[in-house]
């Protein structure tokens, strides 16, 4: 069946792997390093271009060296560590009565220290290839939480920029399309039949495609290196940057207003001093002078 949807007349690009961390394990049975070897090898005979995702919650770095997967759905190295830091629920802390009744705050710290240990394992080529989403059909939608308003949402938006890899975007957040948070059946609705069809016919639309048209066109984001630059309290600060080409990303979880410097040496670049508000984002874009990039939303 793999090789089959690979060839003529389907040729499709790749394939992804539910449940993958439990692929070829029961009880005492594992075979999951000799069965993925003989999937990857099989797909790669057929089309050595073909891109292998695997659902996988954990670190799975054992599939990520360059010969196996291209990519998890990464939970680990993006999506559980970002939503943690918006203030969200982390799935599997909360089906552990004793870890969810522990008060936990997520510092601008952990999250480089948590993002560190996912991508120093990886290749570079396969670094550049982590699927990067924050909502799926796991996972309630970011938007649809009581009190996660818009800017909020911007965050997000904003980080999966700010992330070495390839914004994934799941069906529906483009348009903040209706759900509930309590159920899997809310993360799931179908797409509403009136869609956008213009800037300004609904913010989450402009929102997503001001970052798809970042990522698709500035060479930062597209080619770029990636440079954590601040990290105190609750404001995290992370560069890109390709050539001339600069930009900040700035996400601040601070309950009040926050004065900051940055220093930007190590890009050649003076020191930039910010006036940050409480729980916003910003995208900036460093020169001669900084920019402060408007999403209009």
């Amino acid at each position: 069946m793999l090789r089959k949807w690979l060839k003529p007349p389907y040729c499709i690009d790749g394939w992804r792997f539910d449940v993958a961390d439990v692929f070829a394990r029961h009880g005492d049975v594992q075979l999951a390093d000799e069965v993925w070897r003989e999937v990857c090898d099989a797909i790669r005979e057929e089309n050595h271009k073909a891109f292998i995702i695997g659902e996988h919650w954990g670190n799975c770095d054992e599939y990520l060296q360059g010969d196996l997967w291209n990519t998890p759905m990464n939970y680990y190295g993006y999506g559980r560590i970002i939503r943690r830091f918006l203030g969200l629920p982390e799935l599997f802390v909360s089906r552990c009565e004793k870890l969810a009744k522990i008060p936990y705050r997520m510092t601008a710290h952990d999250v480089v220290e948590r993002t560190r240990e996912h991508y120093r394992h990886l290749p570079g080529v396969i670094a550049r290839s982590q699927m990067n989403l924050f909502d799926s059909h796991d996972v309630p939608r970011i938007h649809n939480y009581e009190d996660f308003g818009l800017n909020k949402v911007r965050m997000a938006v904003i980080s999966e920029l700010m992330w070495t890899g390839i914004p994934c975007v799941y069906y529906g957040d483009e348009v903040g399309i209706d759900g509930y948070t309590h159920h899997d059946s809310g993360f799931r609705f179908n797409m509403p039949k009136k869609l956008p069809e213009k800037t300004g016919d609904n913010p989450y639309y402009d929102l997503y495609k001001w970052m798809i048209d970042l990522r698709r066109n500035e060479p930062a984001f597209i080619h770029g290196g990636r440079k954590v630059v601040y990290a105190e309290g609750y404001i995290l600060a992370v560069a890109r940057f390709f050539e001339d080409s600069v930009y900040l990303g700035v996400l601040s979880m601070e309950k009040e207003p926050r004065h900051i410097e940055i220093s930007l040496e190590c890009l050649g670049i003076n020191d930039v001093a910010l006036d940050i508000e409480p729980e916003s984002g910003e995208l900036i874009r460093v020169n001669d002078h900084i920019e402060f990039i408007d999403t209009k939303v």
